[in-house]
């Protein structure tokens, strides 16, 4: 900290006070190295800064505190106070260039200050009157020749004041589960982190003046490179806001803690609550905020953040994912270098499209089953941003939230609840992170957990818009030799007339059944479909509109439209604007009625195909333009809400042009997600390792297909690769041969009897598909005693080849019975007895053909 120049004020004489209620040591004030900024080390009670015992003048002090210049000391009194009186001096253990100033201030004037003192003065005493002084300032500077060696001790400080003077001095606050500890400090009102990370390793990278939540004033305090976590547009055109420490709520319930941090600005009269919900045996915390406009008039915030947190370690690196249609979830790491890098993404439809809202920061290359790792997920179906920060050696602040680019209207009186941020931390690599996450999801994050997940016949790519009821049956007939246990039938039921679901041109919004194709309709069909012993589910895309439609002539303005401009349409359609009521209710009744009409359905495939490209709302004040994205997605959320609300027992899958929505805040809403429309099996192995790392592999559906190149692939290897993740298929099964129909039943029978270990058991990735040609990963019981494990051979070497794959998460203690369990053409394993530390540590022993094929192999504790 560089040398401040002050202005020069008598010192003040004090006759004898009158005595206050109370008498307080000031070196008894809790965390004196959090209060005291200064130029080098730590501040320390009752210690000088090197730590030896207090002595100044060669007299021994026990009470003082021991600081080195440049230092301030920043005390809020409220006008609570008195008088202070103590001491203070230069600290013997320095050498002979130790030069240091005292000074106490008030309210911004000089009260006291001292002369130059040098080693070996005697400590120079002091008695202040401090009648109305609101903030109190102790400052330690150097002598005018440099701070080296300037050691300056406080000493024998006592402060007379009322009981209300120091109520709020420092707070510690702490949001934790069994392993993870999330720690704030509230001094002076000022409210910081103070450690982030697992509790036997804190992280105790300390960046002063780093708030905990700074706003646009605070983020200039002390680090004027960090971007705020709220900035606010007052109605007088000014960003006057700076939050204070209020008060602060916590309440148990069922293994969870919930932690509200009030915040608030007297000044604005805005508002914040910072929310935190700690899963005590999941080790996740989920974090947001709730911004209140306070003040009589409305407000724009320009920035509007759900969190802030800051990471310290050495030779950070962050791992993100992206990718597009066809193309989910690639994996990419790299160090975090200086500076700010934004991920995000603002097309609202397809949140997870371009980036994941996923990530993950490590020390060094993120490792499976070592190393410190943190994982977080932002639980948002719209537009995003997630934003890492370093401007110190070895730190790096993280946050987001919703996306800042449309600035959102803030009425007066009115909140805004942001979303939340799904947070975990691991001192064994970013597998146990994963493992984290996934028993939060199946706890908290997704619905339906107890329901066993069915295998699917989707009818898209093997019928696509060309099907009549006779073709539906014979799917549903070979579906059943298959082992298939529920149909689904996709796009293409609905609209009639020049507007029939023929192709993606037409038909969107007009949610009657197709007479052509269907004329018995949808619970006949759903019928046919429970006589052979099939479920039954149903495509539909409630929040699109195609212009050749009934909807879209009768109610033009219901569509998204910027003024003056043409509409752009995307796949053919445009998105209803759920922003109005009308438009909400309107997409909630199109599949309520679906439901109460056809009782039949057990399933709902929800679609969403349809970028937002002009962000306009039709007839829409400014205010309700500027807020129309976020109240979009709200919009959908309420729809979802009130739909499983009435219909507990449907299945609703997540489908927006594949994974598009692959995140947290839908998939509480919903069973599954689609993870992708590319079912190429090779594909599938890297998205399906990129999604196993946030979300269990129940979570979403992996296909059987002849698409994107797959029928080129062996059937027991797509088979294989499905059953990573919640097995289907999406082909026409009437199509295929008898001995292929009889493969895809043998290898579904087998994923069905493994179902239950697959879908409930812990996921331990091995060999990352982008590192190898051999990539693996295994699913084991949390007992250990049972798991089956995966090894994919991807790429065909015109050789045989045999070679050992390490089998990780099992109990090196225990022996471990080994069989092949799904045996195709070539056995790859031969069954045998193995200890589970020659299984972890030198593999278990795999014969391959040519490739590309695949082992699954069952492990069973002997």
């Amino acid at each position: 900290m560089s040398s401040r120049t002050l202005i020069l004020a008598a010192a003040v004489l004090l006759p004898a006070f009158t005595a206050a209620a109370e008498t307080t040591d000031l070196a008894t004030l809790p965390s004196p190295e959090n209060s005291i900024t200064q130029g080098w080390a730590e501040a320390r009670a009752n210690r000088s800064v090197d730590g030896n015992p207090l002595r100044v003048g060669g007299k021994t002090y026990e009470s003082g505190i021991g600081t080195h210049a440049n230092a301030e000391w920043p005390i809020a009194l409220g006008g609570e106070a008195t008088a202070l009186r103590g001491a203070s001096g230069v600290d013997d253990e320095v050498g002979e260039k130790a030069s240091v100033v005292f000074i106490i201030e008030g309210d911004g004037k000089v009260l006291w200050k001292s002369p130059v003192m040098k080693k070996g003065d005697a400590a120079q005493p002091f008695a202040v009157k401090l009648d109305g002084v609101k903030a109190l300032r102790l400052v330690v500077n150097d002598g005018g020749d440099g701070s080296t060696e300037d050691h300056g001790d406080w000493l024998d400080l006592k402060l007379e004041h009322s009981g209300k003077a120091l109520a709020n001095y420092y707070k510690e606050i702490t949001v934790e589960t069994a392993a993870l500890a999330w720690t704030f400090s509230a001094s002076q009102g000022k409210l910081e982190q103070r450690r982030f990370g697992l509790k036997s390793d804190p992280d105790k990278t300390r960046a002063p003046g780093v708030y905990a939540y700074p706003d646009y004033i605070d983020r200039n305090a002390d680090v004027a490179l960090l971007e705020p976590t709220l900035d606010v547009l007052g109605a007088d055109g000014l960003r006057n806001l700076a939050l204070r420490y209020d008060s602060q709520e916590v309440t148990k319930e069922g293994g969870k803690t919930r932690t509200d941090i009030r915040l608030k600005d007297e000044v604005s009269g805005m508002r914040v609550v910072l929310h935190f919900l700690a899963h005590e045996k999941e080790d996740v915390i989920e974090t947001w905020c709730t911004i209140v406009n306070g003040s009589k008039e409305a407000v724009t915030l320009l920035r509007f953040d759900s969190f802030a947190f800051s990471l310290g370690g050495k030779d950070l690196h962050l791992t993100t994912f992206r990718g597009g249609w066809g193309d989910e979830m690639n994996w990419s790491e790299a160090p975090v270098s200086t500076g700010l890098r934004r991920i995000g993404n603002q097309s609202f439809t397809h949140p997870t499209h371009g980036y994941s809202s996923s990530f993950v920061v490590s020390e060094g290359a993120a490792q499976e089953e070592s190393g410190k790792v943190v994982a977080g997920s932002l639980a948002w179906s719209g537009n995003w941003h997630l934003d890492f920060q370093s401007e110190y050696k070895d730190a790096v602040r993280v946050s987001g939230g919703i996306h800042p680019f449309q600035p959102q209207h803030l009425a007066a009186g009115a909140e805004l609840v942001t979303p939340r941020l799904i947070l975990t931390v691991s001192g064994k690599g970013k597998g146990a992170a994963s493992r984290n996450l996934h028993r939060w999801a199946k706890h908290s994050g997704m619905r339906q957990v107890e329901v066993t997940r069915p295998v699917i016949l989707n009818s898209w790519d093997g019928a696509y818009f060309n099907f009549d009821e006779k073709r539906l049956l014979a799917m549903m007939d070979a579906a059943v030799k298959s082992g298939v246990e529920m149909f689904v039938l996709d796009d293409g039921w609905f609209g009639n007339g020049e507007n029939a679901r023929n192709s993606d041109t037409a038909g969107l919004g007009d949610w009657q059944v197709n007479r052509e194709k269907l004329p018995h309709d949808i619970q006949w069909l759903a019928e046919q479909a429970h006589e052979r012993g099939l479920k039954f589910g149903l495509w539909v895309e409630p929040e699109m509109v195609n212009p050749r439609s009934e909807l879209f002539a009768k109610h033009p303005d219901w569509a998204v439209k910027l003024p003056g401009r043409e509409q752009r349409l995307g796949r053919n359609q445009l998105p209803l604007d759920l922003s109005k009521p009308e438009v909400e209710e309107f997409a909630y009744k199109v599949v309520a009625d679906i439901l109460d009409r056809y009782p039949g359905i057990e399933y709902i495939k929800w679609d969403n195909n349809g970028h937002l490209q002009d962000a306009g709302s039709q007839g829409a004040k400014p205010a309700g333009q500027m807020n129309m994205t976020t109240e979009m997605t709200r919009a959908y959320y309420r729809i979802l809400d009130r739909l499983v609300a009435k219909y507990p027992k449907i299945i609703f899958q997540d489908c927006a042009s594949g994974g598009g929505r692959a995140e947290y805040g839908s998939l509480p809403r919903h069973a599954e997600f689609w993870a992708s429309d590319n079912q190429n099996p090779l594909k599938r192995l890297q998205m399906h390792w990129g999604y196993s790392h946030f979300f269990p592999p129940m979570s979403w559906g992996a296909h059987i297909a002849e698409s994107f190149d797959s029928g080129k692939f062996p059937m027991k290897f797509r088979i294989d690769v499905a059953m990573t993740a919640r097995l289907g298929v999406e082909l026409d099964p009437s199509h295929l041969k008898a001995d292929q129909l009889e493969e895809m039943r043998a290898g579904i029978e087998v994923y069905k009897r493994l179902r239950p270990l697959l879908h409930a058991g812990e996921v331990f990735r091995g060999v990352s598909p982008y590192a190898a040609d051999v990539c693996s990963s295994a699913v084991v019981a949390e007992d250990k005693a049972r798991a089956v494990f995966f090894a994919f051979r991807t790429k065909d070497h015109g050789a045989a080849k045999e070679g050992r794959v390490k089998v990780p998460g099992l109990d090196a203690a225990k022996r471990y019975r080994v069989s092949e369990a799904h045996v195709g053409a070539v056995r790859h394993v031969q069954a045998g007895s193995f200890s589970g530390q020659e299984l972890m540590e030198q593999g278990l022993p795999l014969s391959w053909s040519t490739g590309p094929e695949s082992a699954v192999v069952e492990i069973m504790a002997e």
